[in-house]
């Protein structure tokens, strides 16, 4: 079976789960910018979108702190509160 992209929508898409060789790349939405050892990449969608990259070799890597990023991702860009 063929690896593909996942996407997280609630009323817009606000992160996505990329299968890379070996890892996965989480991509995931905040109005602002991170500013952390764990962000692969960066990326400027606009005046209220910041994207956020993060590599994930194994169960170890989806900790509190992802978690955290991903509910404010949901909470703020996905519901699109404030």
């Amino acid at each position: 079976m063929a690896s593909r992209t996942r996407f997280c929508v609630a009323r817009v898409r606000f992160a996505g789960l990329y299968p890379r060789k070996g890892s996965f790349r989480a991509a995931f939405a905040l109005r602002r910018w991170l500013e952390s050892p764990r962000i692969a990449k960066r990326a400027d969608y606009g005046p209220r979108w910041r994207g956020h990259f993060v590599r994930i070799r194994s169960s170890v890597d989806v900790d509190d702190e992802l978690r955290a990023w991903l509910q404010e991702s949901h909470d703020t860009v996905g519901m699109q509160a404030g």
